[in-house]
């Protein structure tokens, strides 16, 4: 579910007087994210795994399956994953909720 399908239930519930509801919404989507991003890690070093052969010529003093270059790819996708997650979360979390409500 999107982040901003989630807009009303949201505001709906942080003019009830919920203010611990900002966190919640930013950890589900964050949680969903992380999900969705280590479903792709995993079809994604499954899938490089099984095609490192092919494109041993292509690489420059770097073996096909390096621990360090895995490693690392991996961080750097689940950080951008993340962070493409945590920003419309925030932005989600920070509309006035009245004027949100109203635009319904």
């Amino acid at each position: 579910m999107r982040t901003h399908h989630q807009l009303p239930a949201t505001n709906f519930l942080r003019e009830a007087g919920c203010p611990t509801q900002e966190i919640a919404v930013q950890f589900s989507v964050l949680a969903k994210t992380l999900r969705l991003a280590l479903i792709g890690v995993t079809i994604g070093v499954v899938a490089s795994f099984a095609t490192s052969k092919v494109i041993a010529s292509l690489l420059f003093k770097t073996e096909p399956s390096d621990p360090a270059t895995f490693c690392g790819v991996l961080l750097l996708l689940v950080g951008v994953a993340l962070l493409a997650g945590y920003l419309p979360a925030l932005r989600a979390t920070r509309v006035d909720p009245t004027t949100a409500l109203r635009c319904e």
